[in-house]
Order: structure tokens, then sequence, then C-alpha cells
């Protein structure tokens, strides 16, 4: 029974981890872009205004973002795995 709860607990762990990592926003108002809006603790996509053509303001993907994001995942994933290992070790 105590393994059963810790396994959940680890899993619900990296599941809140997981929605953290890609759910949390970011809204930014700036006098240059306008309405900015930025998604991902690294943020990896950015909606913002189209009409003015500078990059720090156009809507599209942000690549170190999705990089950073990617290893983040990996790095969760990669934790529960050894996690669940060791917890099945000891079973």
């Amino acid at each position: 029974m105590k393994g059963k709860i810790a396994f959940g607990v680890i899993s619900i762990t990296g599941l809140v981890t997981l929605l953290i990592l890609f759910t949390v926003s970011s809204e930014v108002w700036d006098g240059a872009c306008g309405h900015k809006e930025e998604f991902g603790l690294f943020p990896f996509y950015r909606a913002g205004s189209d009409a003015i053509p500078v990059s720090e303001c156009a809507s599209g993907v942000l690549f170190p973002g999705v990089l950073l994001t990617l290893a983040a995942t990996a790095g969760v994933f990669v934790g529960l795995y050894l996690c669940w290992r060791k917890l099945v070790k000891k079973s």
C-alpha cells in the first residue's frame, strides 16, 4: 500500500510539473509592440501584433524556448523514470 501511495505522489508531482511548464503565460503591454503574450514557463510561443513587422512583436515560435521546454520535459520524464525504477526495485 505504501508503494502505491508513493507511486501516486510521484506521478501527480510529475503531472503538475508538466502542467506548470506548458500552461504558464505572461502578458505584456508594451509601448512599441502593443499587446504581447508569451506561452510556457520558458516562452515557446508568442502571440503579438502582426501589424508591426518588428521581430520582437510578431507572433511565432520561439526556438530557444522550445529547446529549453524540451530539455525540461525530458528532465521531468527522466526524473520520474528513475524514481519509479527505484520504487519498483524496493518492492
